[in-house]
């Protein structure tokens, strides 16, 4: 059954809206008629992640700290104009079976993990790209200084005593 406000919710918002008791009256069976549509469907129970292998980078081999997750990921079949091409996308995108943080330990415990991919990466994937990583981000991809790296710190390539100072550093450095 749906979520939709009762008919007393609906006079309630009406009134705040300044509404007629009419048109409060026309929502509260618009409500109902959409209920009853999607009341017809069976909820599609939830996607399970698939098994995609995925590991934390190497500190010795990513000193610089572009990555947050290392994985590799290609779609068995894919050909097309990508091939061989390796990707690192930004740990704001899905990529499923694989960790996404956003940049943030509020989802690393319990790790999230997307059931699917973003459509980008689906993109990627058909058009025979590889995906090798989750590049490292500030916090929610909000910031642009130390304080905003909460996972791992990514240090400028030609500067390490500096920091890149972008949401996408990790995607930066890893260019």
């Amino acid at each position: 059954m749906s979520d939709s406000p009762s008919p007393e919710d609906v006079a309630a918002y009406a009134d705040r809206l300044s509404l007629s008791v009419a048109d409060a009256d026309a929502l509260a069976e618009q409500f109902a008629e959409q209920d009853a549509v999607l009341d017809a469907f069976d909820a599609e129970p939830p996607a399970a992640p698939p098994e995609r292998e995925h590991w934390d980078p190497d500190p010795e081999t990513d000193e610089l700290g572009a990555w947050l997750t290392r994985c590799d990921v290609g779609r068995e079949g894919a050909s097309g104009p990508l091939d061989g091409l390796t990707v690192g996308v930004k740990d704001n995108v899905a990529v499923a079976g694989v960790p996404m943080t956003c940049g943030s330990p509020l989802l690393t415990d319990p790790a999230y993990v997307p059931a699917r991919d973003a459509t980008v990466v689906d993109r990627l994937l058909d058009a025979g790209a590889r995906i090798v990583g989750k590049t490292n981000m500030d916090e929610f991809a909000f910031g642009g200084s130390r304080e905003s790296m909460r996972l791992r710190l990514a240090r400028n390539p030609h500067d390490p005593e500096r920091q890149p100072g972008s949401s996408s550093a990790g995607s930066g450095i890893a260019a």
